[in-house]
């Protein structure tokens, strides 16, 4: 008996193309898919070489794409 937004919010991850066409339309987080790919390829090219990677991980930005399924707490 929840309706989303008017009694609670919903935040998806990946920002599929399916989340602007549900009902209310999804927010989501997107990440950088590209620069993830390019980064793994080239940690990995880098580890080919025997080179050790600078840091164990990796940090890229994400973005919040707000749509319709999430509101201002009451």
């Amino acid at each position: 008996g929840l309706r989303v937004p008017d009694d609670m919010s919903v935040i998806g991850f990946d920002d599929i193309p399916a989340a602007a066409q549900f009902y209310p339309a999804l927010t989501t987080v997107r990440q950088p898919l590209h620069q993830m790919g390019r980064s793994a390829i080239s940690t990995l090219l880098a580890q080919i070489a025997g080179i050790e990677p600078v840091s164990p991980q990796v940090s890229l930005k994400t973005e919040i794409v707000t749509r319709s399924s999430t509101a201002v707490p009451k």
